[in-house]
């Protein structure tokens, strides 16, 4: 069995001002507009942060043999858009992915390109509903952005896409999303600070 070192990536985290921020050791935040590079792996984990445990959507990209790990909070709207825009890529070239917040109303955007051509999103989300309590229901939302973050799992690791219509949301999709949080579970390693 050969052994080796392998290399911790460079971790990188979307802030509240909507840049791409790398921290060192010592603290010191770097803040770029873009990450590009081939994308090589999709996640979502669990983290325990101030407020909690909550989920985060993690990229992997990897450049000259380097590999950096962009992490941002998964329900929020621009991991939302990142995972619409990618669900229609058949086969990635060198992905860009750019953020930003906007003035006028303080979101964050998030634009995706593949080998230069700018992405438009794949599907349109489902609108938001209220339930019976009178407060806001995504489920819907949410189990069409975790069918398309399954499948944009799959085209990375190589294995042909399933079924491309919104109304084939299975069972099963549904119940994964109920029973588990994440589809990982978060390491020491996977730690960006």
């Amino acid at each position: 069995m050969p052994l080796g070192i392998e290399k911790r990536p460079t971790f990188l985290n979307v802030d509240k001002s909507g840049h791409l921020v790398r921290r060192d050791a010592a603290g010191n935040a770097s803040a770029y507009d873009y990450i590009e590079g081939r994308l090589v792996a999709v996640r979502v984990v669990v983290v325990d942060g101030h407020y909690g445990q909550s989920e985060k959507l993690q990229l992997d990209f990897e450049d000259g043999g380097e590999l950096y790990r962009v992490s941002m909070g998964y329900r929020t709207g621009h991991a939302r858009s990142v995972i619409l825009a990618l669900a229609g890529v058949d086969r990635f070239g060198t992905v860009r992915l750019s953020t930003g917040r906007k003035d006028e109303d303080g979101y964050i955007r998030a634009a995706v390109k593949n080998d230069g051509e700018p992405l438009r999103w794949a599907r349109q989300l489902p609108p938001a509903e209220v339930d019976s309590t009178g407060d806001k229901d995504t489920s819907a939302r949410d189990e069409l952005i975790d069918q398309l973050l399954e499948g944009i799992k799959a085209r990375l690791a190589g294995v042909p896409a399933g079924p491309s219509d919104p109304a084939d949301i299975t069972a099963d999709v549904r119940l994964r999303r109920v029973q588990a949080k994440a589809t990982d579970t978060i390491t020491d390693d996977d730690v960006p600070f």
